[in-house]
């Protein structure tokens, strides 16, 4: 009992951060729902690419920066499809980078109406810098 008690201790404090959805900063969300939600990919019914840039307080050092990429491919009648998502924000020291592969649905209910589910996993990467303090 002890064992598996400190094994579930230890699993668990492995474990830092789950999440469900990650809130970045878009200033174009409309053009960029791929990176909110990963069921939106199933609407462009073609393979596609997209990519991001965002600078803030430009010429300021240490800047807010986000930067990413998403392609999508649908597959079997465009049914289903599959993706890979990837983000980096960087903000005075701190950097975070996200790389992620997106899976979604996309079922008719009826003649005129779609219903679409996504999944996404993926790592995070996230540094402090020591040297920018």
């Amino acid at each position: 009992m002890k064992k598996l008690f400190l094994s579930i201790s230890l699993l668990l404090l492995g474990i830092t951060l789950i999440s469900a959805q990650t809130p970045l900063q878009f200033t174009q969300v409309f053009k960029t729902l791929e990176f909110v939600n990963p069921a939106f990919s199933a609407f462009e019914g073609s393979l596609s690419g997209k990519m991001l840039y965002r600078s803030q307080w430009a010429g300021m050092d240490g800047g807010p920066k986000t930067m990413g990429f998403t392609g999508y491919s649908p597959l079997n009648n465009y049914k289903l499809g599959i993706g890979i998502q990837g983000v980096n924000v960087s903000s005075g020291n701190h950097n975070l980078t996200n790389l992620a592969a997106t899976f979604n649905v996309d079922l008719q209910v009826n003649e005129t109406d779609y219903l679409a589910f996504g999944l996404q996993a993926g790592g995070e990467y996230s540094f402090f810098n020591k040297d920018k303090f």
